[in-house]
C-alpha cells in the first residue's frame, strides 16, 4: 500500500516534504500577511476612541468663544467617576437652557466672549448635541465623520464592511481557484489592494469609505487565500502543519509594525497609503512564487505540473524518478476520480457524536470573534498609550501561536489543555473588577491589558489547532465540508466583533468582561471534543513510509477552508 501511495503522488515525492525549494516560496507568500493586518488593524490609529476633551459640542452661531474649555464647563453636565472610570464632561448632551439661550450665560469682555463671574441656574434639561468640533491634534477618521456619541456605530459598521469583504473575497477565491491558478488570483489581488486600500483613504464621503473598506478586505482575502493554496500544495507532512501555523505569525509581525508606520505618517488619509503601497514589492517578488504542480494535474496538464516539479527538484536536489510524464499522468487521472464533496447534513451523521460537531462550530465562532474584537479593543485604551498596546497584542499573539503549535506537535489531548487554558485566561480577566479606580490612569490601562494580553494567548493556541485539527474529527470524505462549515459559521459570527467594543459606554470594564465570558465558554466547547474516531481512521490510512499524520491534513487534495481563509491542502491519493 505504502509503495503505491508513494507512486502515485509524484508531486510528493519530487518536491519533497521542504527543501529550499518551499522555503523560498513560503517567504514570499507570508509577506501577503503583512498589508492583511494592516488593513485590519489600521483603524485603531485612523480612528482612536476620543478622550475627554477631545471633541465638544459646537457653540451656537450667536457668540464666537475664544475659549473650548469654558464653553465645555458651563454647557456639558459633569460625569462623576464609575468605577475605574475618572469623572468627565458629557460631550454627547448639552444643557439645553445654555444651548438655547448662550448669551445669557457668556459676556462680551475686551473683545471676546467670556464666562460671566455670575452663572444664572442651567437648569437639569439636556439635549443630545448633533454637531462637533474636534481639537487639531486629533485628526481621524472619527472627527472627519463625526462618529462619536450617537454615531458612534457608525464606526463599528465600517469594521464590519471590512469583516465583509473579508467573507466574500475568501468564497471568490474558493470559486476562482478552481478555474485560474492561484498564482494569478494572489496577482490579482495585489494589484486591486493597492487600487482599492488608496481610494479607501482619499474619498471624502462615508459611504464610499465603507464600500471600499469592503473591496479593500475583499482583495487582502483574495492574496492570503491562494497564497495558502499554494503552500498547502508543495509542503507536506509536518512541514505542512508548521507552515500552516507559522503563516499566521506574520499577521502578528504586521501589527508590531503599524505602530512604527503611524510615527511617519499622522494623517488618516496617507496611513491608508503607506500600508497599500508596499504591496508594490510584493507584486516584484510574485514571480518568486511558484505555481501548485496538482493545480494544473487536476486539469489535465501534466507539461506544466512537470516543469514546476522539476523545478523543485533540481533546488532540493532530488533524484528524478524515471517515466515521471507517465508517472504524472497516473496522478492526474486519480485526482480526476476523486469523489465529491458530500453534503453538509452528512455532517450530523455517524461517528463523531453531534455534539462534537456541534462544539467545534462555536469554538471556531468565539475565538474568531475573540482574535479581532481584542484587535479592536486597543482603540478604547486612547491615544497615550496605544502604540505599547498594539505592540503588546502582536507579541501575545506570537505566544500564542507557539502554545498551540506545541500542543499540537507534543500532546495527545491538544483540546482539552486549549480548553483550559482559555478557561484560566478568562477566569483572571474577572479580577479587574476589583481594581481600585483611585490609581493613575496609566496603571489602570496596564492593570486591565494584563487579562486581555492572557486572552490573546490562549485565543492564539486554540485558533492554531482549530486550524490544523478541525478536519481530524471526520473521516478523509467529511473533511472539507466540515472545514467549510465551521469556517463559514464563524465568519458569520464574526461580523458582530466591532459592536463588542461600543458596549464601552455601559461601563469600561463591561468589553473586556464579555471578552473573558467568550473565553471560559470557548475553552469548554474546545474541552469537550474528542477526536478519538479519527485516531483510529488514522491508523487504517497512515503510510508505514510517511513521515506525516493524515489526521492533521486532508488526504484528498481538496480545497478546505483555514482559519476563516479557503485554502488547497492536498497531500496523498489514494490508488484506485
Amino acid at each position: 500500500m505504502a509503495a503505491e501511495v508513494e507512486d502515485i503522488d509524484v508531486c510528493r515525492r519530487m518536491m519533497g516534504d521542504f527543501g529550499k525549494w518551499q522555503l523560498k516560496a513560503m517567504l514570499m507568500i507570508f509577506l501577503c500577511k503583512i498589508p492583511t493586518s494592516w488593513f485590519m488593524a489600521v483603524i485603531i490609529f485612523t480612528a482612536p476612541a476620543p478622550g475627554p476633551g477631545d471633541y465638544w459640542c459646537r457653540p451656537p452661531t450667536t457668540v464666537n468663544i475664544s475659549s473650548s474649555n469654558d464653553w465645555i464647563r458651563i454647557s456639558n453636565p459633569w460625569v462623576p467617576a464609575n468605577l475605574n472610570e475618572k469623572g468627565h464632561y458629557d460631550a454627547c448632551h448639552v444643557y439645553k437652557n445654555v444651548f438655547e439661550n448662550a448669551t445669557n450665560f457668556m459676556e462680551f469682555r475686551n473683545g471676546e466672549w467670556v464666562v460671566k463671574d455670575d452663572l444664572p441656574d442651567r437648569g437639569n434639561e439636556t439635549v443630545a448635541c448633533n454637531s462637533f468640533e474636534f481639537k487639531s491634534r486629533y485628526h481621524s477618521l472619527v472627527a472627519r465623520f463625526s462618529l462619536v456619541c450617537s454615531r458612534t456605530l457608525m464606526l463599528a459598521l465600517s469594521q464590519s464592511f471590512h469583516i465583509l469583504g473579508l467573507l466574500i473575497g475568501g468564497i471568490v477565491a474558493y470559486y476562482l481557484v478552481r478555474v485560474i491558478s492561484p498564482r494569478y488570483v494572489m496577482l490579482t489581488g495585489m494589484i486591486m489592494q493597492i487600487v482599492c486600500g488608496n481610494a479607501t483613504g482619499m474619498v471624502k464621503t462615508y459611504e464610499l469609505h465603507v464600500t471600499f473598506r469592503c473591496l479593500s478586505a475583499s482583495t487582502c482575502a483574495l492574496m492570503y487565500t491562494s497564497g495558502s493554496a499554494i503552500l498547502a500544495d508543495i509542503t507536506h507532512g509536518k512541514a505542512k502543519v508548521i507552515t500552516s501555523v507559522i503563516f499566521e505569525l506574520f499577521w502578528s509581525i504586521g501589527l508590531i509594525l503599524l505602530p512604527g508606520l503611524t510615527i511617519f505618517f499622522t494623517n488618516y488619509t496617507n496611513l491608508y497609503m503607506a500600508v497599500s503601497m508596499p504591496t508594490i514589492i510584493l507584486i516584484f517578488l510574485h514571480r518568486q512564487i511558484p505555481n501548485s504542480p496538482r493545480w494544473y494535474l487536476r486539469r489535465g496538464d501534466v507539461r506544466k505540473a512537470k516543469q514546476i516539479v522539476l523545478m523543485a527538484a533540481a533546488t532540493n536536489k532530488i533524484k528524478v524518478p524515471e517515466n515521471l510524464d507517465n508517472k504524472l499522468k497516473i496522478q492526474a487521472e486519480a485526482f480526476a476520480q476523486e469523489p465529491t464533496q458530500v453534503r453538509w447534513m452528512t455532517l450530523w451523521d455517524g461517528k463523531p457524536r453531534k455534539r462534537h460537531i456541534f462544539a467545534v462550530h462555536y469554538a471556531w465562532a468565539i475565538y474568531i470573534l475573540l482574535f479581532n474584537s481584542m484587535v479592536l479593543n486597543i482603540r478604547s485604551f486612547g491615544l497615550d498609550h496605544i502604540h505599547i498596546n498594539t505592540v503588546a497584542m502582536g507579541m501575545s499573539e506570537i505566544v500564542g501561536v507557539f502554545i498551540g503549535l506545541y500542543l499540537i506537535l507534543y500532546t495527545r489531548r491538544r483540546w482539552l489543555w486549549t480548553g483550559i487554558i482559555s478557561i484560566t485566561a478568562g477566569s483572571f480577566a474577572y479580577l479587574t473588577w476589583m481594581i481600585p479606580n483611585d490609581l493613575y490612569f496609566t496603571q489602570i490601562v496596564a492593570l486591565e491589558m494584563l487579562p486581555c494580553i492572557a486572552i490573546k494567548i490562549a485565543t492564539s493556541s486554540s485558533l492554531s489547532i482549530l486550524t490544523t485539527c478541525t478536519s481530524e474529527l471526520v473521516d478523509p470524505e467529511r473533511q472539507k465540508t466540515l472545514q467549510f462549515s465551521a469556517s463559514v459559521w464563524a465568519r458569520a459570527w464574526f461580523l458582530w466583533a466591532p459592536y463588542i467594543n461600543t458596549t464601552k459606554s455601559y461601563g469600561p470594564l463591561i468589553p473586556l468582561t464579555i471578552f473573558a465570558t467568550l473565553s471560559v465558554v470557548g475553552g469548554l466547547l474546545t474541552s469537550v471534543i474528542n477526536h478519538s474516531h479519527h485516531k483510529n481512521h488514522q491508523k487504517q490510512i497512515q503510510s508505514p513510509r510517511a513521515s506525516f499524520s493524515p489526521s492533521r491534513v486532508n488526504s484528498k487534495g481538496d480545497i478546505e477552508l483555514t482559519n476563516g481563509a479557503f485554502t488547497s491542502k492536498s497531500d496523498l491519493v489514494k490508488p484506485t
